[in-house]
């Protein structure tokens, strides 16, 4: 059957997350990759990529940035956030 108004919003908030992760900078990309499916510390992922633990800092900040204005309007983000 048709899939429910929440697994319609729940794909198209999935396919959001993986097109804004897959458009980052490598830089970004990685160490945010590294930190959400690799479960690496913030010591692990600078010596994995050769800088220091405030770039890293930086550039995980920056892909949630990015991924949180790409869903920002979408209902389930909404409600998320309560």
């Amino acid at each position: 059957g048709a899939p429910s108004s929440r697994a319609y919003r729940s794909q198209i908030l999935a396919r959001r997350v993986a097109l804004r992760v897959a458009s980052l900078p490598f830089s970004v990309r990685e160490a945010f990759l590294f930190k959400q499916t690799g479960h690496m510390c913030i010591n692990e992922i600078a010596s994995a990529v050769g800088a220091d633990t405030d770039t890293i800092r930086h550039l995980i900040r920056t892909a949630l940035d990015k991924i949180q204005e790409s869903v920002a309007d979408t209902e389930e983000y909404a409600r998320a956030l309560r």
